[in-house]
């Protein structure tokens, strides 16, 4: 796919030289006007499928701001100075990804506009304090939630229902409640929670979740019970990094899927690392060796360190009554 440089001045006229590249061959026209001073939009080409503002002055997004551009699907706006964003900002167009990171907004925009189009929206590093259970509502096609770095104090339990996300980022907030991810289902595959100020998870928050690429994270928060994990069954490869917390209760999760979980609680380093050795019906001997491989090499991992205090650590009761769980392995924790 080849690139031609166009002149600008045949669409936009300003006071200084700037030129954009035009992608050919699918139809599709990338228009980059980084670092150009703007304070205000552009005029635009209806032929423009890729937009990027970033590192601009523009402070505000009006109604149609962007109908001039109905094949636009592509759009960044980061490192500006955006403080409002009208509800009908992004109407007429065909957006896709919204990039709005960097920026000065308070709130997260209403996208009603972009309902059957929008998977893939970057707020991070703004100041929004809120996330209500209304403000995702009507994006059902969104799939890609970026809200790092931002002032969030509060996230209604319900804010990601009815939605078909695969991927959150609500890392460096001051988040202190876990919202419902069951009402998500089976396409959730990563969440990010690193540096909040969240104590306790609800139960009920990951029931049903079922991927086999889950990536989970709560580093870094103030989680001392994390018995709500064994609420998620059937998976394969899960990812959990629960790093400096300050647990002392882990969950006890039925053997019939996880045989042993092992699990240390370095008091110097607050640091906390899980292993699973899966045994499931049909799995094959190359893996149990594996696991058994793996066993081996993390008790004499922990043996050479004078951090592992196998007492501080207890197994909590079971949250199911089929469990069987950890309970029976609680002598290797004596």
């Amino acid at each position: 796919m080849s690139r031609v440089v166009y002149p600008l001045p045949l669409m936009v006229t300003y006071k200084f030289l700037v030129v954009y590249f035009a992608t050919m061959g699918k139809g599709h026209i990338y228009l980059d006007l980084t670092s150009q001073g703007l304070t205000n939009l552009p005029d635009l080409n209806m032929t423009i499928t890729r937009l990027n503002l970033r590192n601009n002055n523009i402070d505000m997004l009006g109604p149609y701001a962007f109908s001039q551009a109905p094949k636009l699907y592509k759009l960044e706006i980061p490192g500006n100075l955006l403080l409002q964003v009208h509800n009908l900002a992004f109407c007429e167009t065909l957006i896709q990804t919204l990039k709005l990171q960097d920026n000065n907004l308070v709130e997260i925009p209403n996208l009603g506009c972009l309902n059957n189009t929008i998977t893939l929206l970057d707020l991070t590093s703004n100041k929004i304090e809120c996330l209500y259970e209304t403000s995702l509502q009507l994006l059902k096609h969104l799939a890609s939630l970026y809200l790092s770095n931002n002032h969030l104090l509060r996230i209604d339990y319900s804010s990601f229902c009815g939605t078909n996300l695969e991927r959150v980022k609500l890392e460096q907030n001051f988040i202190g409640i876990v919202p419902d991810f069951s009402c998500v289902g089976k396409s959730i595959e990563d969440i990010y929670m690193k540096g909040n100020r969240i104590r306790n998870i609800t139960r009920g928050a990951f029931a049903g979740i079922s991927s086999n690429n889950l990536f989970i994270q709560f580093t870094d928060n103030h989680l001392s019970d994390v018995s709500v994990f064994s609420e998620i069954y059937d998976f394969s490869a899960p990812r959990l990094m629960l790093n400096s917390n300050n647990i002392t209760c882990i969950a006890s999760v039925s053997i019939h899927n996880i045989l042993i979980g092992l699990v240390i609680l370095a008091s110097m380093t607050k640091s906390f690392t899980i292993v699973h050795l899966q045994i499931s019906q049909g799995v094959s001997s190359m893996v149990l060796i594996r696991s058994i491989l793996s066993l081996f090499s993390f008790a004499l991992f922990c043996l050479q360190r004078d951090s592992c205090h196998w007492k501080r650590t207890k197994i909590c009761k079971d949250v199911s009554p089929k469990s069987k769980g950890l309970a029976e392995y609680s002598h290797m924790f004596k």
